[in-house]
């Protein structure tokens, strides 16, 4: 038996599951701190579990809220071209002076084609750490040109950050972070490096919760592929942790649908998140993320986010959204008493949902206008959809989330807590992100996929190790034919 809990914006949910059925789900009110609402479900499952996987959005608000952020020094290995783009350029304001970001270039860098821009100068690298500690920062990033191809220098600039600072000082190199363009990459290193210490902190609270409920069994935490991490990687690398909630519930309402394909609309309480799933894995973007305004390329599902969900604020002009009560929408909502109209409001009105303890005659809405306003929202919604859906017309559709009978779709069993399932599903999962030249193309990808098999081998996966997406993109105008392939491969613990 496992397992999983989501830990949401507005619910925290649990399943225990054996095989892929569901045994028994529980869904409560997510608290602060988090771990609260996380031991809360664990002491209604009186089982003997395999092993217990998490979801968190704890790292994703910490850097949309800008709160308890590490001070960050950054060394930027660039040789030459180190100041022609700022770290920290176009940041929202709030980011930048939560961070603190203090920042040193030094010699260093690689060419595309492997050869070093500057070699690394020992002393110079040493100024720049000490100059950096002196400025107090708490957490060290790395990057460096093209250090993806080769990480060597940031990893010599980390061995030199320990021998100064200590071993167990935070740093992160961005060559374990994203792909080849150095300054998202960079950008997704410093907010790791910012949450390294906070995080540290509450993930290291699940190690002493185990002990408290005396529960003996593995725990790992959901990562943003839809794959485990060990709680010591999770500590490393919190980024790792953003995105896994949708993640968890597109693979979760696959699951629960019994297909492999499918295009996924997640309705929760403040937000709605639409996604692509193939081979029963969410679809990577390729293109640039972002968060809290920053952009970033790390490793992240291909999702359309819409601040539309079950706590949405409903204006006097019918108006949906951004505004939402989320988690308290009991104290808000006008079928419990509130004096805020809402989304869910207009849905009981129009008889889309059903809640105990509800009274829709407190809504001073008729019903035919909360089915056009909740008709024409849907409307928009499927103009997201089909964005999403883009040459694969043949899928369909499939609702999941607290909130999804709004929309009046037929929905899975279990739908409300898809999210945990998906959790509790999670594989041991690698992925790999290289730049390649392909004169050998199938002895190239042969050799990439015994090597991501290995590393999951290494990380707990057993039995059988499939390969469940491989991505290609050609790089032109070189003399060989260079390209980033983009490998996951995926296997139960």
């Amino acid at each position: 038996m496992k397992i999983g809990i989501d830990v949401g914006g507005t619910h925290t949910d649990g399943v225990l599951i054996e095989n892929t059925r569901i045994l028994k789900s529980v869904k409560v009110k997510t608290q602060d701190p988090i771990i609260d609402g996380i031991a809360h479900v664990l002491s209604k499952f009186n089982a003997d579990a395999s092993h217990i996987v998490i979801g968190t959005t704890k790292a994703t608000n910490a850097i949309l809220e800008g709160k308890n952020l590490a001070k960050v020094g950054l060394i930027r290995l660039s040789g030459k071209h180190g100041a022609c783009y700022p770290p920290g350029s176009f940041w929202p304001e709030h980011l930048l002076q939560a961070i603190d970001l203090e920042w040193e270039s030094v010699s260093g860098g690689y060419e595309c084609d492997g050869r070093e821009i500057s070699p690394l100068k020992d002393a110079e690298c040493r100024s720049a750490i000490y100059q950096l500690l002196q400025k107090g920062v708490q957490s060290f990033a790395i990057a460096g040109i093209f250090s993806p191809l080769i990480p060597n220098q940031e990893k010599m600039v980390a061995n030199l950050i320990q021998d100064i600072a200590g071993k167990d000082f935070p740093v992160t190199l961005s060559s374990s972070i994203g792909g080849m363009g150095l300054i998202e990459r960079e950008n997704g290193a410093i907010f790791n490096a910012a949450l390294i210490p906070v995080m540290a902190r509450d993930f290291a609270l699940l190690e002493k919760l185990k002990d408290d409920l005396n529960i003996r069994c593995p725990m790992y935490l959901s990562q943003n592929n839809g794959s485990l991490l060990h709680i010591e990687d999770a500590i490393a690398h919190p980024i790792l942790t953003i995105a896994s909630g949708p993640t968890n519930s597109h693979i979760g309402a696959c699951r629960l649908s019994h297909l492999s394909d499918a295009i996924i609309v997640d309705v929760g309480g403040t937000s709605t998140d639409i996604g692509l799933v193939l081979n029963g894995y969410p679809i990577r973007s390729l293109n640039q993320t972002s968060l809290g305004g920053v952009r970033l390329n790390f490793h992240a599902p291909d999702l359309i986010s819409l601040p539309v969900g079950g706590g949405s604020h409903v204006a006097q002009n019918l108006q949906v959204g951004p505004k939402s009560f989320g988690r308290d929408l009991k104290s808000h909502a006008c079928i419990f008493g509130g004096n805020d109209l809402t989304l869910t409001d207009l849905a009981c009105v129009a008889g889309h949902l059903h809640i105990e303890r509800a009274d829709p005659s407190n809504v001073r809405i008729k019903k035919e206008v909360a089915t056009k306003v909740l008709l024409d929202l849907k409307l928009k919604l499927n103009q997201s959809i089909q964005k999403m859906r883009g040459k694969h017309h043949h899928l369909p559709v499939i609702f999941v989330g607290g909130a999804a009978p709004i929309f009046g779709e037929t929905l899975p069993s279990n739908y409300a807590v898809a999210n945990a399932y998906g959790a509790a599903l999670s594989e041991m999962a690698v992925t790999l992100d290289r730049m390649v030249c392909m004169k050998d193309r199938e002895n190239t990808l042969s050799q990439l996929e015994a090597e991501a098999k290995r590393q999951a081998l290494e990380k707990g996966a057993k039995g059988e190790i499939r390969k469940v997406n491989l991505q290609i993109i050609p790089y032109n105008y070189f003399k060989d034919p260079l390209a980033r392939v983009i490998l996951t491969v995926s296997g139960a613990i």
